[in-house]
């Protein structure tokens, strides 16, 4: 047959003999490489022939390989998925637990205090009253709870709308403050607000107040002694509050996860009432101010919820990017 020799590139590697090429495969579905073969004297019609059906049978070869590769990496990402979809499923039933659980707790508040009053007809009046602000505040708390799942499946659908006005900051904390000055009394909390500088900004007040209170009810639900420290101040055409309290803190470990949906810090005693979406829904409705927020804590020591917002030149100055 004479002298006559190949190469065999793979993957941008070559095993290389002879001299002149001759023949070549291409693949077509997975171009990672080519067989050359090569002589110097022409190749007889037989031996042409022989080529023409390796190199045939080679082009089937790869293409069979390449569909193989192509099913194991389908096989793959359906295996992905079907575990993402496991692990939403199991995720969706401890968010309906979680949900039916926490409704539960002042349902059965409402309906044992309801019933009570409805047997005893010799109820003294201060005591009907005091049953009855019982089941308003354990109704209100129930409103509150489907209020932050409604707000937050509208957030997530973009259709939570806002009415930005030119507000003063420090007199909507201060109007929290007020709100929340009885709940921290009862447990013999102090909470104040340190107004260092006054500043306006682009506010929807009745979401904005919903982030507050928020952080609000959270720093004293979670403080038994000492107090939360509301601040307010401005810093490089910016705005920024905080909320700071002397109370249990949240561990390093749960920092990062805080902002979830439907995250609670059960093993660290922060788990409680409510369903984990109040600091969620915060984190939205911050963003959609233009602002961020972040949360700064040491175990045993407090926490801190920092809020920044664009601060307006003046009134009515300024806009929302």
């Amino acid at each position: 047959m004479g002298a006559c020799g190949g190469a065999l590139r793979l993957n941008g590697r070559e095993a290389r003999w002879g001299v002149e090429a001759t023949a070549q495969i291409q693949r077509s579905l997975y171009p990672e490489g080519a067989l050359i073969l090569w002589r110097q004297a022409p190749f007889a019609p037989d031996e042409a022939l022989i080529v023409d059906d390796l190199v045939e049978e080679l082009r089937l070869a790869l293409q069979v390989m390449g569909l193989t590769l192509g099913l194991l990496r389908l096989r793959r990402a359906h295996e992905a998925q079907a575990q993402e979809l496991s692990q939403f499923n199991a995720r969706k039933r401890e968010i309906l637990r979680t949900i039916s659980h926490e409704l539960r707790t002042p349902l059965a508040t409402i309906e044992g205090f309801a019933t009570t009053m409805l047997q005893d007809e010799t109820m003294p009046a201060e005591v009907r009253v005091e049953f009855l602000q019982i089941v308003c505040d354990e109704a209100q708390r129930m409103r509150g709870m489907v209020d932050d799942v409604l707000s937050l499946s509208r957030q997530n659908a973009g259709r939570l709308t806002y009415d930005f006005q030119a507000l003063p900051l420090p007199q909507l904390l201060q109007d929290a403050v007020d709100r929340l000055q009885l709940q921290a009394k009862s447990k013999g909390l102090s909470l104040e607000l340190d107004v260092i500088d006054e500043v306006y900004c682009r506010l929807d007040p009745l979401r904005m107040m919903r982030v507050l209170i928020n952080l609000l009810e959270n720093a004293i639900k979670y403080t038994e002694a000492g107090g939360v420290h509301v601040s307010v101040w401005r810093e490089d055409g910016w705005a920024y509050f905080s909320v700071r309290d002397t109370g249990i803190g949240i561990p390093q470990l749960h920092l990062p996860f805080v902002f979830e949906r439907f995250y609670r810090v059960e093993d660290a005693g922060l788990g409680g009432e409510g369903l984990g979406l109040g600091l969620a829904l915060a984190e939205g409705i911050v963003k959609d101010h233009g602002g961020q927020i972040r949360v700064e804590s040491v175990e045993g020591e407090g926490a801190s919820f920092i809020v920044s917002l664009k601060a307006l030149d003046a009134l009515g100055s300024g806009h929302l990017q």
